[in-house]
């Protein structure tokens, strides 16, 4: 098994962006087995890839909740629109037994009321 210090400090130089033939050579100087600094090396090159695939794994997640949010608010704000619409156009055109109701009511009187009265009496 690989010394955890030796994988630490072979993934400080490769966030440095040492080469690895770099760090084998700097390894090597001073003192370290060629197999041990080879199973460091691949030790700290898989914590380090799966370190990026959690990360990018954890951005995926929040760009889904970030959208899933942005889809219910938009949702929200066009259905509340809506019923603003609705209840303006209930509103304007008037509802059942309102004074626009009747106005039409009482001008459909008169026309009839002066047709009658157009015609000869008898």
């Amino acid at each position: 098994m690989v010394e955890q210090k030796l994988v630490e400090y072979i993934k400080k130089q490769l966030s440095q962006n040492k080469s690895e033939n770099q760090i084998i050579e700097e390894l090597k100087a001073v003192g370290w087995d060629y197999t041990d600094i080879v199973e460091g090396l691949s030790t700290a090159k898989a914590q380090i890839k799966r370190k990026k695939l959690i990360f990018r794994y954890a951005i995926s997640i929040a760009i889904v909740i970030a959208l899933f949010l942005f889809l219910e608010v938009l949702t929200n704000y066009y259905e509340e629109k809506q019923h603003n619409f609705e209840t303006s156009e209930k509103i304007s055109l008037g509802s059942p037994g309102t004074a626009k109701e009747e106005q039409t009511v009482q001008s459909n009187e008169m026309v009839n009321g002066s047709e009658e009265n157009i015609g000869p009496t008898t």
